[in-house]
């Protein structure tokens, strides 16, 4: 119907919605895109940061130490336009090695990390609109982090 333009009969779409959204097809699309998504990574004790230590720090103070710790590593190349990201088919999380710098405080370093471990405690959700990965309890939780506003104020004069 999509290709001809034109709206699948609502029985159809229910059925479609109802599979698509299925705990089976998700776990055989993550099964599929963990087979895919090998994308390699620097190892967590970057040149000037240290993920696994941070990560540990962040997990003590606002996780009470019980979030699981995922596999923690630098991107290989700087991105453009991201900061970090959470992969929860591979269970890593990996930081743009542009911020590994002496010049990129260990506060904003501490953000981005705990932003991506929002993301582990708050997976992706199927909202009315499509997918939500930023909810309001995630962006309340956010806000505690102890330096919040500075570290904005760093990475807006970053972009």
């Amino acid at each position: 119907a999509r290709l001809c333009r034109r709206r699948p009969p609502r029985e159809l779409e229910r059925t479609y919605r109802h599979f698509s959204l299925a705990r089976s097809t998700e776990r055989r699309a993550l099964g599929l895109k963990h087979l895919r998504a090998r994308r390699p990574i620097m190892p967590p004790q970057g040149k000037v940061h240290d993920l696994t230590r941070l990560f540990g720090k962040l997990n003590r103070r606002y996780f009470a130490g019980r979030l699981a710790r995922p596999q923690l590593g630098w991107s290989v190349r700087g991105w453009r336009t991201q900061l970090g990201c959470f992969d929860p088919v591979l269970d890593r999380i990996v930081i743009n090695s542009q911020l590994d710098r002496a010049r990129v405080p260990g506060l904003v370093i501490e953000y981005v990390l705990f932003h991506e471990m929002l993301h582990v405690k708050y997976p992706m959700r199927v909202a009315s609109c499509g997918f939500e990965l930023h909810a309001a309890e995630f962006r309340r939780e956010e806000k505690q982090f102890h330096g919040y506003e500075r570290a904005r104020r760093f990475l807006a004069r970053l972009a």
